[in-house]
């Protein structure tokens, strides 16, 4: 078991009653979850909240210690002052030359490695992103409208590149997306939020 979660919902400051829940769920290694609603039905706070980020939803929420979580959001949140070689090799312990120089390549990011965030293109900030969120080894992936931006080639790279690193490590994957085409996962069981 990776995460636990009972009695989940949504409670923005100032309502009194959920505007989702309660929810349970319960995700092991390997395992994969979509989530789905319209905009607004607490899809990313409910991300949020299963990561240990702040969010306005309650319940309980227990993780194997230890657990690895790369996080992808749909606005990339790249670090402006680093190059995109440089915002994937952040959270990184130590070096991975090879590695960093393949995933680039892989995923048509080679010739704008050097380049400093702010001069991505919001594609390319997309794939640095979920570049990083790979690079930890994790244990569990997010991606939350992650891959957005792409257009088909590079979504159809993005998704050939996270199933061979899923096939090497083993990670579950949790993803919402508004467009059903873009799930990497598109068989997994899928929960509905619904305000």
């Amino acid at each position: 078991m990776l995460i636990r979660a009972t009695a989940l919902g949504l409670c923005p400051p100032g309502h009194q009653r959920a505007l989702f829940g309660p929810l349970a769920l319960t995700l092991g290694p390997g395992e994969s979850l979509r989530l789905n609603g319209a905009s607004g039905a607490g899809k990313t706070a409910l991300l949020r909240h299963l990561a240990g980020l702040p969010s306005p939803v309650r319940g309980e929420v227990i993780r194997k210690p230890g657990l690895r979580i790369g996080f992808a959001f749909a606005e990339p949140r790249l670090i402006p002052g680093l190059s995109a070689r440089g915002n994937i090799a952040l959270p990184l312990p130590r070096p991975q030359t090879v590695w960093l120089q393949e995933a680039l390549d892989q995923l048509g990011l080679g010739a704008c490695a050097a380049l400093p965030a702010p001069l991505l293109s919001k594609g390319q900030a997309q794939r640095v992103a979920l570049l990083r969120a790979l690079a930890i080894r994790p244990d569990l992936v997010i991606l939350d409208e992650a891959v957005s931006g792409l257009d088909p080639e590079s979504l159809a790279r993005s998704r050939d590149f996270l199933e061979r690193s899923r096939a090497e490590t083993g990670f579950a994957l949790i993803e919402t997306s508004h467009d059903a085409t873009r799930f990497f996962a598109p068989d997994a069981p899928c929960l509905k939020l619904a305000p």
